[in-house]
């Protein structure tokens, strides 16, 4: 779960965070893929690094001035779905990992701060005004 994620949008002072949230500010999940480690019989290891990434689809309308693709965001009702292992039951798979609506986002610019993971602030969400 998360309450939002960054992307650097490309302006012509540079690349700059953009802090991206749902506008109800409630955490929400991720569309991700975990493999366990396993050792060389195919057995799960603690032992052995494990791997996970979050999918990402096209832009919709409100990220596109941002970036050109966008993290998949569940729906509330997709959870169940998104995480159960029957591979037969994935006949929605193209509406779950579609983008979410622009009616449900938010965003504004932070500071550079967020750039090192050493920060790990208020200060990172902050909104930071910039003069045009």
């Amino acid at each position: 779960m998360a309450d939002g994620f960054y992307e650097w949008k490309t302006t012509p002072a540079g690349k700059r965070p953009v802090h991206i949230q749902l506008k109800e500010s409630k955490p929400f999940a991720f569309a991700g893929i975990w493999e366990p480690g396993r050792d060389n019989s195919g057995n799960y290891d603690p032992q052995l690094m494990s791997f996970c990434t979050i999918l990402t689809t096209q832009a919709n309308t409100f990220m596109s001035p941002i970036h050109n693709r966008m993290p998949v965001i569940l729906k509330r009702h997709n959870e169940q779905k998104w995480t159960d292992q029957d591979p037969t039951k994935r006949t929605e798979l193209g509406e779950i990992i579609s983008p979410i609506s622009d009616k449900y986002m938010k965003s504004w610019d932070v500071s550079q701060f967020v750039n090192s993971p050493r920060n790990n602030s208020p200060i990172c969400i902050k909104e930071e005004l910039r003069l045009l």
